[in-house]
């Protein structure tokens, strides 16, 4: 009786794991993730990369200055497909993002060279506003428009 008993737990446990374990889903659903850490995240990728990028070139520039003034610079966001005109990415921290343009975004600004115009342009060490010219290295077609 006491075996009886013994297997039916164990069954009973066995399926429900496997009913846990089938309510998760798959990694493979919808690109769009809207969760306000995935936000933060997508937010720190994109300054990361543009930063990279021009690290790059400018060998002399700060990381953190970069990194900083490239979250807080206005219009960004719209660049990356916000439909806010003056939105930064700080500002898009909690905006639901598409995960597969932002990583392909991603390769595309990684692939600027140091000669592209838009690299040119994007850091300036003699102005106020050193990286208010990341604007002009964003890709304007392919990905990086239809992140947000």
């Amino acid at each position: 009786m006491q075996k009886g008993i013994l297997i039916s737990l164990i069954v009973a446990s066995l399926l429900v794991t496997a009913f846990q374990n089938c309510a998760k889903g798959t990694d493979t659903g919808n690109p769009m993730q809207s969760s306000s850490s995935l936000g933060s995240q997508a937010q720190e990728d994109l300054a990361s990369t543009v930063c990279a990028t021009l690290e790059n070139c400018y060998s002399s520039m700060n990381s953190a200055s970069c990194y900083q003034s490239v979250n807080e610079l206005p219009g960004l966001g719209e660049k990356f497909g916000s439909p806010s005109a003056s939105a930064s990415l700080k500002d898009l921290s909690t905006t639901p993002y598409n995960t597969t343009a932002m990583s392909a975004c991603q390769t595309q600004i990684s692939a600027l060279t140091c000669s592209d115009p838009g690299v040119q342009a994007a850091y300036n060490p003699t102005t106020a506003y050193p990286y208010g010219g990341a604007l002009n290295m964003i890709p304007q077609s392919g990905a990086c428009p239809q992140i947000y």
